[in-house]
């Protein structure tokens, strides 16, 4: 969700491999886009940023780590108190 609208479609097909050197990469078919990611905040804290100018760059942003389980990360973009954005990534 991003300020209410639910974008989820816009990602269908995305698989995002995050590696322990701090580079991330989304795949959708052929296509791959690199960026990098860093956790801050005792891993409080996940920054994601592609640095592109297409939908990936709806992910460039500081997420505060909500909830995590062995299968799913959620994730909030919080602006002075209040909930901007939601992001859920589930493991294949």
């Amino acid at each position: 969700m991003d300020e209410g609208f639910n974008e989820t479609s816009a990602f269908t097909g995305y698989q995002l491999r995050f590696s322990s050197n701090g580079a991330i990469s989304a795949q959708r078919g052929n296509s791959t886009t690199n960026g990098t990611w860093s956790s801050q905040k005792n891993a409080a804290e996940l920054i994601i940023d592609f640095n592109t100018e297409n939908i990936l760059d709806e992910l460039d942003e500081d997420w505060k780590v909500v909830s995590i389980s062995i299968t799913k990360i959620r994730l909030q973009d919080i602006d002075n108190g209040i909930v901007e954005s939601t992001l859920t990534l589930a493991k294949l």
